[in-house]
């Protein structure tokens, strides 16, 4: 395929090296006679008359034959060759290469040509001419003929040949003015065979022997080449965007596609189709904008533009893979109805083409997101019964027993899917199957069967959730079977090999474990469990089965009071969870040139008596009008607008026809609208417009005739007269200030409307007055008429974008979204784009689309990296990966803004955040690491504190104790505080895990010290204060400690198991005495 590819984009070039041709010959033969000169003039208005070149061949043929030893002779050789080229590269390039044998032929002469002289335009042909051309001694197209000889080598596809052709050349014919494009030549050739070391190296010796090649577009083009098929992105980009061809813009495209900025790439790819519309690439570019589309997730513009292109390119190639993408598309929307009629199509249309299989496989799927299963079913069938061979097989296979197994029929999944590891037992599906033929048999009850293949997926899906889920399930099988001794050992080979896991599937293995050793009898083991699980996967169903299972074991050995105690426990279990002028110094003799200086020094009354005077004793000097326009000038800066108004008009009136007399009445106009004067300031610009349309100020006037009514709030003519602007001005620089500003007269409008419903009919009026004419609506309206009028307007871009933005703001998301994304199909290259990209994944955002969101923020920043909004855009797609629970996703764009902008005002919450999401993908190194550096970051931070506690209680549940020691001390602690209560606890709960009962009872006393007294942490750990006193049998200050909780707790729960304690100790006591 690269091969095929760099042969298309290449033969162009050595095309491009033909450099002899007939039209160098006489134009007026004289054909009365075969005479030398006629003869080969024949030949060559033959050459280039005719497209098709076996007459000129055989006019050439004739040259020779009776003019062997003309000078002309080597050029006629050579020329031979030409023709048999030039038919063998039409051959080529049509795929038609055929021998043309004909007949022999009789001139008019009566002379025959020899029978075996056939046209046979071939490269090997070709070539056996062009070699003639060395047997001529006087011959100056030697080196013309071995280029040719190399040519057709390369076309053959026979690379070294030509390179050795090419060399030859160079070598032979060293001052040739081929040499260079024979260097650059035997490049193309290193290049086509994917060499891409020796094709650069020969670049460079081009460019350092011909320093005019090393900026050359064709040898940065092929040097861009050689970059991007060696994925070096970033070069080959540097190299592309510098030629300004159709191949160069293509490539940028591809390179920028690939780089993920796939917008960008479309406006390089619409450079190609609009600048160069007759190229080869215009149909790959044409199909490579639906493509960048598609890839960037925006499937609804992927639609259209796949439509389009199959419209403009009805016989193409691509066409096919066109119209599966817009089925893909549909179904990537969730549109199923719509992807199954598109798919339906294609297969029909296409069945002998590799989208039909897949399309197919997709019908199916799009039924089963439409909970048609069993219309699902029988179209999976037809996909593995179809297409049994093909790469989509083995994933129907795998959905027939999905389907079953969804609506109960477990023996028929069971079946599906044991066919399934027979047919496809090296597809990478077969650790799901077996996952799935397990859970049929688990459904079944039939254990001995789906413990055999949950063992199996552990033995090939290890560190995986797979792996989580088979082992609690195996384990799950094992209980039913009542095999405890065997989940016993499961759980060595876990605390043995597994690292700590959040997930739920391992504390459900976890219960499995202790209930085993509950029910085996090994008490003291199933009481650790119990509290492991307890403590690690707090606010859980499985936390509060843990805290039933405290209770058991405590009944189980005994411990009635301490059963009820921990009975109670679970009741409580989920209540703990919760961006001047220059002075002109030319002083001359002059009057006028005098005022001009004193003037220009601001002293303008000295100025204005010297302007007037000149004016009235010089009325018939060409500068008269110009000392009236300067003697208003003085009034204005004076601040006499009238007598500034009367020297203008003064001039205008005397002076009509002269160039100073339409700015005067531009000034009268602009000092009556700077006067508030708008009736007299409307009648002077529309007098300007009148009298001097020709004029420079003529289109300020119109705008500023607007601006009158506007400030007179007179809206009607405002918008009036703004749209007539637009009419007139539809490309103007100044079209976006003058919408911003029919815009407003439209908004103006719509209020004072409101507000007179308002005066005249009551509250009620106005609401309904405000409900019948918005003013946002009104503005679309307003905007998408001047659309439908100027489509081709230089900031149609922008107004589409206003469109989408009013709606945004309006709160319209749904419109929004729809308007915006008229801008990136219909306006990519608009200044608004990259707002056009934000405000699309906002408005999803706005609507808790949080996957459409996501996508539209990923293309907004991959190609709008420097973008005013980026940063907000990080931190919501960073939000919405955590609200879809792609917790590691999350945390990597939380991580992201971070590193782009370490000192923005989102960097504090995006640490935060990041830690948060990566505890909640169970990356609890990542999560203790980030905690531990926000609190040493952002000390003053509200979260500062309970981010030392999260990564104290990560290491805690990690058992690194020593680690949760320290970070547990760091934290300031304070008397009456609920928080300092659980800290010191923790401490003391870290010594226990460890054996190191005497620290821990240090710690669990300075507890008791503290305040609140009734803390439920405090209580807690006075209770295991008081359960070491016991194991040492100093029963006085147990009892000591159960009087504290007793007089504290304030709950007879706490009283009530406490006064059970005492009197469990005193019964003991008593009983020892005996």
């Amino acid at each position: 395929m690269l091969t095929k590819l760099i042969k298309t984009v290449l033969i162009a070039g050595l095309l491009g090296a033909s450099i002899y041709g007939a039209d160098k010959q006489a134009d007026n033969p004289a054909q009365s006679q075969l005479t030398e000169k006629g003869q080969y003039t024949i030949a060559s208005k033959l050459y280039i008359q005719n497209e098709d070149k076996k007459n000129s061949f055989y006019e050439y043929k004739r040259f020779l034959q009776f003019f062997s030893d003309s000078e002309k002779a080597p050029k006629a050789q050579f020329m031979l060759g030409e023709c048999l080229f030039t038919e063998a590269i039409k051959a080529f390039s049509q795929k038609k290469i055929k021998d043309l044998k004909l007949k022999s032929k009789v001139d008019e002469k009566g002379v025959v040509l020899p029978e075996e002289v056939p046209f046979i335009p071939t490269f090997d042909n070709a070539i056996e001419e062009y070699k003639r051309v060395a047997g001529y001694s006087r011959n100056e197209v030697s080196d013309d003929a071995l280029f040719r000889i190399a040519e057709c080598h390369y076309n053959k596809g026979n690379y070294e040949k030509a390179i050795e052709t090419f060399r030859e050349l160079t070598n032979a014919y060293a001052d040739s003015y081929l040499k260079s494009e024979a260097i650059y030549s035997i490049a193309l050739c290193y290049l086509i065979q994917e060499k891409w070391d020796e094709a650069t190296n020969v670049l460079i010796q081009l460019s350092t022997m011909y320093p005019a090649y090393a900026n050359n577009p064709k040898v940065q083009f092929a040097l861009g080449l050689i970059a991007y098929f060696k994925n070096e992105l970033d070069n080959a980009y540097e190299r592309f965007r510098n030629v300004k061809t159709a191949e160069g813009y293509y490539y940028t495209g591809r390179c920028l596609d690939r780089q993920g900025k796939g917008f960008s790439a479309i406006v390089n790819y619409r450079k190609v189709v609009i600048e160069f519309p007759k190229s080869n690439y215009v149909e790959r570019a044409s199909y490579s904008i639906p493509e960048s589309f598609y890839f960037a997730t925006d499937y609804f513009s992927a639609i259209n533009s796949y439509r389009k292109f199959m419209d403009q390119f009805p016989k193409s190639s691509y066409k096919a893979y066109a119209s599966y993408k817009v089925g893909c598309s549909f179904f990537l929307q969730k549109n199923y109805v719509e992807a199954v009629k598109t798919f339906e199509d294609v297969k029909k249309t296409y069945a002998d083409v590799e989208v039909a299989p897949v399309s197919s496989y997709l019908i199916a799927e799009a039924l089963r997101k439409q909970s048609k299963l069993s219309e699902a079913n029988v179209k999976y069938g037809s996909v593995v019964t179809d297409y049994f061979k093909e790469a989509v097989a083995p994933y129907a296979q795998y959905k027939i027993g999905w389907c079953y197994y969804t609506v109960g029929a477990y023996p028929m999944a069971a079946g599906a899917y044991e066919q399934f590891n027979r047919d496809f037992d090296r597809s990478e599906l077969l650790p799901y199957s077996l996952y799935m033929t397990a859970n049929t048999y688990y459904k079944q009850k039939k254990f001995v069967e789906s413990s055999k293949y949950y063992g199996m997926v552990l033995d090939t899906m290890p560190s995986t959730n797979l792996y989580e889920a088979s082992l609690c399930l195996l384990n799950d099988s094992e209980y039913e079977q009542r095999n405890f001794d065997q989940i016993i050992t499961n759980y060595q080979f876990i605390a043995n090999t597994l690292k700590p896991s959040d997930s739920v599937w391992r504390a459900r293995s976890f219960l499995y474990v202790a209930d085993a050793y509950y029910r085996s009898g090994l008490f003291k083991d199933a009481q650790m469990t119990f509290d492991m699980i307890r403590r690690d996967f707090k606010n859980t169903p499985e936390a509060v089965h843990a805290q039933s299972g405290m209770s058991y074991v405590a009944n189980a050995t005994g411990k009635y009071d301490v059963a009820e105690k921990e009975t109670k426990k679970v009741l409580e279990s989920f209540d703990s969870e919760d961006t001047k002028e220059v002075k002109d110094k030319m002083v001359k003799e002059s009057q006028y040139e005098i005022a001009d200086s004193l003037f220009n020094q601001k002293k303008y009354l000295e100025a204005l008596d010297l302007y007037e005077k000149f004016a009235k004793e010089n009325p018939e000097d060409a500068l008269a009008p110009e000392a009236l326009y300067r003697s208003g000038l003085c009034y204005y800066r004076l601040e006499y607008y009238s007598s500034a108004i009367k020297s203008w008009e003064s001039l205008v009136e005397k002076f009509k026809n002269d160039k100073k007399a339409p700015e005067a009445l531009y000034q009268v106009a602009d000092t009556y609208f700077r006067a508030q004067k708008y009736t007299e300031a409307v009648a002077a610009f529309r007098k300007l417009i009148a009298e001097y349309p020709e004029t420079k100020g003529v289109k300020d006037a119109q705008l500023r005739i607007g601006q009158c009514y506007y400030n007179a709030r007179e809206y009607d003519s405002a918008m009036k007269e703004f749209k007539k602007y637009l009419d007139l001005y539809p490309d103007d620089a100044q079209v976006a200030d003058v919408i911003d500003s029919l815009e407003s007269a439209t908004k103006k409008k719509v209020e004072a409307t409101s507000s007179t419903a308002a005066t005249t009919a009551g509250a009620k009026s106005t609401a309904a007055g405000a409900e019948a004419e918005n003013p946002v609506s009104e503005s679309i309206d307003t905007l998408k008429g001047i659309l439908v009028k100027y489509p081709n307007s230089k900031i149609a871009g922008e107004i589409q974008f206003k469109i989408g933005k009013k709606y945004y703001d309006d709160k319209k998301y749904e419109l929004a979204i729809e308007e915006l994304k008229k801008v990136i199909t219909d306006y990519p290259e608009t200044s608004s784009a990259g707002s056009a990209h934000f405000f699309l994944a906002e408005a999803g955002y706005k609507m808790q689309n949080y996957e459409e969101a996501l996508s539209a923020y990923k293309r907004y920043i991959n190609n709008f990296p420097a973008d005013e909004y980026v940063i907000d855009a990080l931190f919501h797609s960073a939000t919405s990966n955590y609200n879809l629970k792609l917790f590691a996703n999350a945390a990597d764009s939380y991580k992201e803004i971070l590193k782009k902008f370490p000192e923005s005002e989102f960097a504090s919450a995006a640490m935060f955040n990041m830690a948060l999401a990566y505890k909640k993908a169970n990356k609890l190194e990542e999560a203790a690491a980030t905690y531990t550096e926000f609190n040493k970051k952002y000390p003053l931070d509200p979260n500062s504190l309970s981010s030392l506690l999260e990564a104290a209680n990560i290491y805690q549940k990690q058992k690194r104790f020593d680690q949760a020691v320290e970070t547990y001390r760091k934290y300031p602690l304070k008397n009456g505080d609920e928080a300092s209560l659980e800290v010191q606890y923790q401490l003391a709960e870290c010594f226990m895990k460890q054996d190191k009962n005497d620290e821990a009872e240090k710690e669990l006393l300075k507890l008791g010290e503290m305040e609140p007294k009734a803390g439920a942490w405090r209580l807690t750990g006075l209770a295991k204060l008081a359960e070491i006193y016991e194991s040492k049998s100093n029963f006085d200050e147990a009892i000591k400690i159960y009087n504290d909780i007793m007089k504290n707790a304030g709950k007879d729960e706490w009283i009530n198991a406490a006064k059970l304690r005492i009197e469990s100790i005193k019964a003991q006591l008593k009983e020892q005495k005996k």
